[in-house]
């Protein structure tokens, strides 16, 4: 019986200790998978941030002021050399609200950083590649396919408050995590399918605000919805389509967001009973002068 015991022991150990090494290891074999490569910060000196109010986005709203036409379009080559960019993304290396929480005390700070985080790495990603006419153009060696545009979303690794992380799990594992379906209006993958990168960084005293405006401004654009009469059709961007489960009802929320006009043509639509279609995601870069 006793050595039974020890048997057991023993087997329980070597399992426990596997399991620890399998836990280590992990993700080295996942980043080994998907081709991770990280894309560090600049290697600079980071002024400390001691309240919420000192958390520098007024850094990336200087950028978007500057390279951003009101178009939504982005002068890479000017972008790479201006040294605010990687002075931001070196302070979102190293605080964030899950390193630092009493930096982002509500909601709006939280989201606000990671909002700011995901256009300001998009953009630092796209600077460190360039030139290139998509972001899928960024490639990668990798043993498994994880999906479109792998080489930039899934493959490229930022630093966020020390921890290391992809644009896809930014954008699905922690933004889309708030509920509010009005990001989509408000992060940009520097594409032209995308909604118009907007020239201000979020704040979170305006937040709300803000993210309402985009939305009324991504679903008025015809390019990402419009009504045809004649087809008794609603052709709008696949982004509706990708994310649809975050927008519930389209026809409804799409109402919510719209002017007079367009609410009545929706209402036509909706009472008409009109197909929805999606169209063709533009995955063309938004360079200066391409919209």
């Amino acid at each position: 019986m006793r050595r039974r015991r020890q048997v057991a022991l023993a087997v329980g150990g070597a399992l426990v200790l596997l399991l620890v090494g399998v836990t280590q290891f992990l993700p080295q074999l996942i980043d080994r998978a998907l081709g991770a490569r990280d894309i560090p910060p600049p290697q600079m000196e980071v002024t400390p941030v001691a309240t919420p109010e000192a958390f520098p986005h007024s850094l990336l709203d200087a950028v978007l002021q500057e390279h951003v036409t009101p178009a939504g379009t982005v002068d890479y080559g000017k972008l790479g050399a201006d040294a605010r960019l990687g002075r931001y993304v070196a302070h979102l290396a190293r605080y964030s609200p899950a390193s630092h929480p009493k930096l982002f005390p509500t909601r709006a700070h939280e989201l606000a950083y990671w909002c700011n985080a995901y256009n300001a790495l998009v953009l630092y990603g796209v600077t460190k590649h360039w030139p290139i006419a998509s972001v899928r153009d960024v490639q990668v060696d990798a043993w498994v396919s994880a999906g479109e545009g792998q080489g930039f979303f899934y493959a490229l690794k930022f630093t966020l408050g020390g921890q290391r992380i992809n644009l896809y799990d930014l954008e699905n594992k922690t933004i889309r995590g708030y509920g509010d379906a009005r990001i989509h209006a408000a992060i940009n993958c520097a594409s032209l399918g995308c909604p118009v990168l907007d020239r201000h960084a979020f704040m979170p005293d305006t937040l709300d605000a803000h993210f309402d405006r985009l939305m009324r401004s991504m679903v008025a654009e015809d390019r990402n919805l419009t009504v045809d009469h004649g087809a008794r059709t609603l052709r709008a961007s696949a982004i509706f389509d990708w994310f649809a489960e975050d927008f519930g009802d389209p026809l409804a929320y799409w109402i919510s967001f719209s002017d007079p006009a367009g609410k009545a043509e929706l209402e036509r639509a909706r009472d008409g009973a009109y197909s929805i279609e999606f169209v063709d995601y533009d995955w063309g870069i938004n360079l200066l002068g391409s919209r």
